[in-house]
């Protein structure tokens, strides 16, 4: 855990120090950090997740979920669409993957195709390139 003052073990451990001497040294600490130090230390986290939006298919699967990051001050940082295609016995066909940056512009995008066969799932080189 991090040290939030500048008083030692010993001293916090004085029993003439008082709750409110302790929290006056702390707010001394926090008072000269910025605010997103601040909130990340009270949040534990440096990013977090909205809740996914999900668009499904007339068959009540998902045919693309997406889920957009953002800072401790709510400033987006990214985003990551998944879309789902699938076989008409209505199992997965394909997965694409995107992620994006903070300004949508893509960074990485990833396409999986299965089979109805019993075959492992494939990489499929042609999205990574941007093509569909």
């Amino acid at each position: 855990m991090p040290n939030f003052t500048d008083l030692t073990r010993e001293q916090l451990r004085d029993p003439n120090l008082t709750c409110g001497q302790i929290v006056s040294e702390v707010a001394k600490y926090l008072n000269c950090k910025p605010k997103r130090e601040v909130v990340e230390l009270l949040l534990d986290a440096t990013t977090f997740s909205r809740p996914p939006t999900l668009t499904l298919t007339r068959e009540g699967q998902v045919a693309r979920r997406e889920v957009v990051t953002e800072d401790v001050l709510g400033t987006k940082t990214g985003s990551t669409v998944i879309t789902n295609s699938y076989f008409e016995t209505g199992a997965i066909e394909n997965i694409i993957i995107i992620k994006r940056d903070a300004h949508d512009v893509e960074i990485s995008r990833i396409g999986f195709r299965h089979f109805q066969d019993g075959r492992p799932p494939v990489r499929i080189q042609a999205w990574l390139n941007g093509r569909s």
